[in-house]
C-alpha cells in the first residue's frame, strides 16, 4: 500500500522539527555543562536562552494541528524571532559592546514581532506568512552582522569571519527563500509542503544550529585569550609579568644569536621605594607602581616589551635598537619617572637604570646577569642614573637599600 506524498511529506517535517528539537536541547545541554566550569563564558547565558526560545518555537509549530493558530503560528514564530534577538544580545556580550546596542537589538526585535502580528497573523495565506518571516530573521540577522563587521580584532579574524559568513548566509537565505516562496508556492499547510520547501526547511534549521556553534567558538577562544592574559600580565600594573617576559627575552635572543647588539635588556628599580611603602603604607607605595607601569607602557614603541619585573623593579627590552639609541631611550625614560607629578602625599620619586646591549650566541642568564649588574653600580653610584655595561665592569657588591 502506497503512502500518499502528502502524507510523507508531512511526516517527514514532523521528522524534520522533532530532530531539530532534540538537535537544540543537546546544544543547551552542551552549554549547560560548560556553564559548570570555573570562569563562565560571556554571553553563554544568553545563547542558552536563545536556544531555549528556539526549542519552545519549534516544539510549538510541531503542534500545530494540536494547539490553536494562535500559538502555533503567531506565538511559535514570535519565539523563533526572540531566538534570533537573543543571539545578537549574546554577540554583544561576547564582544563587550554598550549598552546601548544591545537596547538597539532587542528594540529592533519588539518592533519586528509586532509587525509580524499585524500583517502576518491576520491572513490565511500561508505564502504571505512565510515572506514575512524571511524579512523578520533576514533584517535580524543584518542586524547581528553589522555588529560582528564593527568588530576589528585581528587574534579573532577566523571566528568573526565565521560568525559574520553564517548570519550572511541566514540573511542571503532568507531572502533567496522569500523569492522562491513568492513563485512557487508552498500550498496551504506549512505541516505538508512540496519537496522544494521540506528541502529549504531543512537548510535553515542546519544554518541556525550552525550559527552557535560559529558563536561558542568565538566565545571559547575569547576566553581563552583573557586566560592567557592574565596568566602574562601583571595584576597591578597591566605590564607583563617576570614569566611572559623571560620567555619573550628568550625568543629575541635567539632571533638576534648573529646579530650582536640589536637587542637591549633594560632593569629599572624605583629609589628608595621601601620608604615609600613604610612611611605612606602599601595603598600608596602600589599606586606609584602603578603609574610608573603606565608611564613605561605609554612611553615605548609598540616593538618594545614592558614587564614590571618584582616588587618595584621594571623590565624592558627594547628591540631592533642601537647601544647610543637605547641609552638615549632610557635616559628619556629616568627624565620622565622623575617628572611624574600628581603621585599620593606629593611623593617624588625616582629610578636606577641598568642596561646590557645583547652579544652573539648569549642565553638569557648571562643578558640579565649583565644588565643587573649595571644597575647595581647605577644604585652604588648614587641612584637616579642609567649605567650600561661595557664589558669592563667588575662585579658589584650587593646594596643596601635605605
Amino acid at each position: 500500500m502506497s503512502v500518499p506524498s502528502g502524507a510523507c511529506a508531512f511526516m517527514s517535517m514532523r521528522f524534520l522539527l522533532a530532530g531539530y528539537a532534540t538537535a537544540i536541547l543537546a546544544v543547551m545541554l552542551s552549554c549547560a555543562i560548560a556553564g559548570r566550569g570555573v570562569r563562565r563564558m560571556r554571553g553563554l547565558n544568553w545563547l542558552m536562552a536563545a536556544l531555549g526560545s528556539a526549542f519552545v518555537g519549534v516544539v510549538l509549530i510541531a503542534a500545530r494541528s494540536h494547539i490553536s493558530n494562535f500559538f502555533s503560528i503567531v506565538v511559535a514564530n514570535v519565539f523563533i524571532f526572540g531566538y534570533y534577538a537573543l543571539l545578537h544580545q549574546a554577540l554583544a556580550d561576547l564582544l563587550e559592546r554598550d549598552l546601548r546596542v544591545r537596547r538597539l537589538g532587542l528594540g529592533l526585535a519588539v518592533f519586528l514581532a509586532g509587525a509580524f502580528y499585524l500583517y502576518g497573523c491576520h491572513t490565511d495565506q500561508l505564502q504571505v506568512r512565510i515572506v514575512i518571516v524571511c524579512a523578520v530573521v533576514a533584517i535580524q540577522a543584518g542586524a547581528s552582522l553589522i555588529l560582528v563587521l564593527g568588530h576589528e580584532d585581528e587574534a579573532l579574524r577566523y571566528q568573526l569571519r565565521s560568525v559574520g559568513s553564517l548570519l550572511l548566509a541566514v540573511l542571503v537565505f532568507q531572502v533567496g527563500r522569500a523569492i522562491i516562496t513568492l513563485v512557487w508556492s508552498p500550498g496551504s499547510d506549512f505541516l505538508q509542503p512540496n519537496q522544494l520547501h521540506a528541502f529549504m526547511g531543512f537548510l535553515y534549521c542546519i544554518l541556525a544550529l550552525a550559527i552557535v556553534g560559529a558563536i561558542i567558538w568565538l566565545g571559547v577562544s575569547l576566553q581563552q585569550r583573557e586566560l592567557e592574559r592574565l596568566a602574562n600580565t601583571d595584576a597591578l600594573t597591566g605590564l607583563l609579568n617576570r614569566r611572559a617576559f623571560d620567555r619573550i627575552v628568550k625568543q629575541e635572543l635567539a632571533g638576534a644569536m648573529l646579530e650582536p647588539e640589536s637587542v637591549c635588556l633594560v632593569l629599572l628599580d624605583l629609589d628608595y621605594f621601601k620608604s615609600i611603602n613604610d612611611t605612606h603604607g602599601h595603598q600608596v607605595g602600589d599606586e606609584v607602581i602603578r603609574q610608573v607601569g603606565r608611564l613605561l607602557g605609554a612611553c615605548t614603541r609598540s616593538t618594545d616589551y614592558v614587564a614590571r619585573y618584582g616588587g618595584e623593579e621594571f623590565a624592558m627590552l627594547l628591540t631592533r635598537i642601537n647601544r647610543p639609541r637605547a641609552e638615549a631611550a632610557a635616559e628619556r625614560l629616568r627624565c620622565a619617572i622623575s617628572s611624574i607629578s600628581g603621585l599620593p602625599e606629593e611623593i617624588h620619586t625616582t629610578a636606577s637604570f641598568g642596561i646590557a646591549m645583547n652579544r652573539a650566541g648569549e642565553n638569557l642568564h648571562s643578558f640579565f646577569a649583565r644588565s643587573d649588574e649595571a644597575l647595581y653600580l647605577s644604585k652604588r653610584s648614587g641612584r637616579n642614573r642609567v649605567q650600561v655595561h661595557t664589558g669592563l665592569l667588575k662585579p658589584a657588591l650587593v646594596y643596601t637599600e635605605s
